[in-house]
């Protein structure tokens, strides 16, 4: 996907890139503020999206406007266990520097549980880590055709199937992705707080 293609809206959609990234944290912060990862601040997010873009199985993409603004973005990887252990490396040390923030000590007993929470037992090795969307562009399809280009690039690295997890609380996201074809796979705790597996399989 080295060009962009057009969409409604006078969007394009293109792969991410390090020279984006002021923008993604922005947008995830705006849109995903109640995500932990989210809650260890801007300077967290920069190191792991850096590192995410750096991983070969990993598939960063962008939704842009004619002048630049980004109005949404997608994050999968073709090997979750391979992204998480890679990821929790490099961000290691930023995400202690951030936890030491006073206003975050909240966040470490969430982190600390991590260590002895068991997820989903059926390796299923694509996931969909993050996929945000602008206020102002909702309902105008650009999740599913993020979604889309994502399940392309899992499809390519020759995945059957993929999950996601969200938040239990947050009804609107799974029947999102309910309406779109993922199936509910369970419920687990993960950083001390109810998260729902979903599973997609690849057409």
């Amino acid at each position: 996907m080295s060009s962009p293609f057009a969409l409604q809206d006078n969007l394009a959609l293109r792969r991410m890139s390090m020279s984006d990234l002021a923008q993604v944290i922005d947008l995830q912060v705006a849109t995903l503020s109640s995500s932990m990862l989210t809650q260890l601040g801007p300077g967290f997010l920069r190191r792991f999206h850096e590192s995410s873009l750096a991983l070969p199985h990993s598939f960063a993409v962008v939704a842009t406007t004619d002048d630049g603004l980004i109005t949404g973005f997608a994050l999968a990887t073709s090997d979750a266990a391979e992204f998480e252990h890679r990821i929790a490396r490099a961000t290691l040390a930023r995400m202690i520097l951030a936890l030491l923030n006073p206003s975050r000590m909240p966040l470490v007993p969430r982190f600390a549980h991590r260590l002895i929470e068991r997820g989903p037992t059926v390796h299923i090795p694509g996931e969909l880590l993050l996929l945000a969307i602008h206020p102002a562009y909702r309902r105008r399809g650009l999740a599913t055709t993020l979604l889309g280009r994502a399940e392309e690039a899992l499809r390519s690295a020759g995945l059957l199937e993929y999950r996601v997890a969200v938040r239990t609380e947050l009804d609107d996201a799974r029947a999102f992705y309910r309406a779109v074809g993922f199936r509910e796979e369970g419920q687990f705790i993960v950083l001390g707080e109810p998260m729902t597996y979903l599973v997609r399989t690849l057409a």
